[in-house]
């Protein structure tokens, strides 16, 4: 039995499966007996392995619920964290409930007296606080910030600097109509810079020194035309360069209805590493974020 499972298993040597061989041939009952022994192991090794299938199968299906299981605990613990931070944010924003205060018997007995010793009704009337604006109604948030406004005109002035064009030694003669803008400039003489100016003939410079006293007066829309018409008129490209920075301050300045021109312009810079304010319109940019 022992060399017939060696066999039909291929656990023989050579020599030793030629003699079982020679042996098979004329042997017609040990043929039988190897014929019936290899269905055996046959049958055996088919259950085996339908065991193992079916164990598999069991394995997979147990796997995929704890799959099935582990999502759905997983969806139910995200749908349980969101709802509590929809508590604790609804709890933040909650208004207070006003604190209804009674009027104390003592308070009311002490009316009731003023009210004898004046002569007046008895009906007391609600006291209306005069010129103080009523408080809003609506409850404040307890976690409420207050919304912060950059006041563009304060942030344009960071930025500006005095022209070299503009500045006045002091000492010096007043010689020329211009030396007397640039000494009213300095001196903030900004009104009386701005009669002088007009009474020159316009050209270049004089619209470029008109367009840095009406900046300084606040007066954007005409600073901005005037700096329009130097940067038309200007040739040198480093000067160039300076005009549009003051009038991206300029711009700046003005505010809501110059965003536009602004926002065209500081991308303008920004896209030029090369420009003489690249890095201060990159300040800048920062600044406002």
């Amino acid at each position: 039995m022992e060399d017939i499972e060696r066999y039909i298993n291929g656990e023989m040597e050579v020599d030793e499966r030629r003699d079982f061989e020679s042996k098979l041939q004329n042997n017609t009952q040990l043929q039988e007996e190897v014929n019936r022994v290899s269905l055996l192991i046959s049958n055996l090794k088919h259950i085996g392995l339908s065991n193992k299938i079916k164990q598999v199968q069991n394995n997979n299906r147990y796997t995929n619920k704890l799959i099935q299981i582990s999502v759905v605990g997983i969806i139910l613990v995200i749908l349980g964290l969101l709802y509590f931070l929809y508590q604790k944010t609804t709890d933040k924003i909650a208004p207070t409930v006003p604190q209804n205060f009674n009027t104390t018997p003592d308070s009311i007995q002490n009316q009731k007296n003023i009210n004898l010793d004046t002569s007046q009704p008895t009906n007391i009337e609600p006291i209306q606080r005069e010129g103080k604006p009523e408080k809003s109604e609506q409850p404040i948030a307890s976690n409420a910030h207050p919304v912060k406004r950059l006041n563009y005109e304060e942030i344009a002035m960071e930025f500006y600097f005095e022209p070299m064009e503009m500045a006045y030694l002091r000492g010096e003669d007043i010689v020329a109509p211009m030396d007397s803008v640039k000494f009213l400039y300095n001196n903030e003489e900004f009104g009386k810079a701005l009669t002088i100016l007009n009474k020159l003939t316009p050209d270049r410079e004089v619209d470029y020194f008109k367009a840095h006293v009406y900046f300084r007066m606040a007066q954007y829309s005409k600073s901005n035309q005037f700096y329009l018409n130097t940067l038309a008129r200007e040739i040198n490209i480093e000067k160039k360069e300076h005009i549009e920075w003051y009038l991206l301050l300029n711009q700046l300045a003005c505010g809501i209805s110059c965003k536009v021109q602004f926002d065209e312009n500081l991308l303008r810079i920004l896209n030029n590493k090369n420009h003489k304010h690249y890095i201060e319109a990159t300040k800048l940019k920062l600044r406002l974020a």
